[in-house]
């Protein structure tokens, strides 16, 4: 699927990141932040708000709403985050990962 990603530099050096695009799961939502990362120490510092609130603009743009973000069960901190900037837990969905299969939670946010 097609995706962008956008980063935040600090002194040459990427401290935060986020890719987006359609969505892998259809059923769910149109548009899907696949991945988002900032350093432990620039947490809580608004570069994730801000990431996310620019990738939903770029989404909302390209009429990719519904928007989904997809965690491991047990990841409380990113939970929290979503639900803090407007996602709902929606589902569970299995995913295999390696030799593994762990439970993922599914969040939808529509604008």
């Amino acid at each position: 699927a097609p995706w962008i990603w956008k980063g935040i530099l600090e002194k040459e050096k990427i401290i935060a990141f986020l890719d987006f695009g359609i969505s892998r799961h259809l059923k769910y939502g149109k548009g899907e932040i696949y991945a988002i990362y900032v350093l432990p120490e620039y947490q809580r510092c608004g570069a994730g708000t801000l990431l996310m609130s620019q990738a939903i603009e770029q989404l909302q743009q390209k009429n990719l709403s519904p928007y989904i973000v997809i965690t491991l069960e047990n990841n409380i901190p990113a939970q929290k985050f979503y639900e803090s900037i407007g996602f709902n837990f929606s589902d569970k969905i299995l995913a295999h990962i390696g030799e593994s299969d762990y439970t993922e939670n599914v969040y939808v946010k529509s604008p």
